[in-house]
Protein backbone atom coordinates (compact mmCIF):
# COMPACT_ATOMS: atom_id res chain seq x y z
CA UNK A 1 0.00 0.00 0.00
CA UNK A 2 2.77 2.43 0.90
CA UNK A 3 3.94 2.59 -2.58
CA UNK A 4 1.16 4.44 -3.81
CA UNK A 5 2.43 7.32 -1.78
CA UNK A 6 5.71 7.22 -2.86
CA UNK A 7 5.30 9.56 -5.69
CA UNK A 8 3.99 11.60 -3.72
CA UNK A 9 6.84 12.14 -0.85
CA UNK A 10 9.23 15.35 -1.22
CA UNK A 11 12.32 12.81 -1.69
CA UNK A 12 10.65 11.24 -4.98
CA UNK A 13 12.64 12.85 -7.89
CA UNK A 14 10.12 13.44 -10.34
CA UNK A 15 6.40 15.53 -10.37
CA UNK A 16 4.06 13.64 -8.95
CA UNK A 17 1.55 14.33 -11.56
CA UNK A 18 3.23 12.62 -14.47
CA UNK A 19 3.10 9.12 -12.42
CA UNK A 20 0.53 6.41 -13.30
CA UNK A 21 -0.11 3.98 -10.56
CA UNK A 22 -0.29 0.45 -12.10
CA UNK A 23 0.29 -1.75 -9.26
CA UNK A 24 1.65 -5.21 -10.99
CA UNK A 25 4.06 -6.04 -12.12
CA UNK A 26 5.85 -2.66 -11.33
CA UNK A 27 4.19 -0.05 -9.44
CA UNK A 28 3.82 2.67 -12.03
CA UNK A 29 5.13 4.24 -14.80
CA UNK A 30 6.48 7.90 -14.94
CA UNK A 31 5.81 10.06 -17.96
CA UNK A 32 8.87 12.67 -18.35
CA UNK A 33 9.65 15.06 -21.47
CA UNK A 34 12.22 12.86 -22.59
CA UNK A 35 12.01 9.56 -21.24
CA UNK A 36 10.07 6.83 -19.55
CA UNK A 37 10.36 5.33 -16.52
CA UNK A 38 8.52 2.07 -15.46
CA UNK A 39 8.89 2.17 -11.19
CA UNK A 40 9.47 -0.17 -9.09
CA UNK A 41 9.44 0.91 -5.06
CA UNK A 42 10.95 -0.98 -2.58
CA UNK A 43 11.72 -1.13 1.58
CA UNK A 44 15.18 -1.68 2.14
CA UNK A 45 15.81 -5.12 1.98
CA UNK A 46 13.26 -6.45 -0.58
CA UNK A 47 14.24 -7.35 -4.04
CA UNK A 48 12.85 -7.44 -7.57
CA UNK A 49 10.17 -10.85 -8.23
CA UNK A 50 11.28 -13.24 -10.95
CA UNK A 51 8.86 -10.99 -12.97
CA UNK A 52 10.29 -7.64 -12.29
CA UNK A 53 13.80 -8.84 -13.19
CA UNK A 54 12.40 -10.40 -16.52
CA UNK A 55 10.83 -6.76 -17.40
CA UNK A 56 13.95 -4.89 -16.19
CA UNK A 57 15.75 -7.13 -18.80
CA UNK A 58 13.47 -6.42 -21.54
CA UNK A 59 14.36 -2.79 -21.16
CA UNK A 60 17.92 -3.31 -20.75
CA UNK A 61 17.72 -4.91 -24.55
CA UNK A 62 15.45 -1.71 -26.08
CA UNK A 63 13.21 -4.27 -26.61
CA UNK A 64 9.75 -2.07 -26.15
CA UNK A 65 7.59 -0.63 -29.06
CA UNK A 66 4.65 1.96 -29.41
CA UNK A 67 1.62 0.41 -30.95
CA UNK A 68 -1.72 1.55 -32.00
CA UNK A 69 -4.73 -0.50 -32.23
CA UNK A 70 -7.88 0.71 -34.15
CA UNK A 71 -11.38 -0.73 -33.85
CA UNK A 72 -13.05 0.16 -37.12
CA UNK A 73 -16.93 0.78 -37.22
Amino acid sequence: MSEQFMPFLSIFPYNSQNFRFLGSPVDGVQFENDKIIFMEFKSAGSGLSPRQKEIKGIIAKKQIYFEEFRIKN
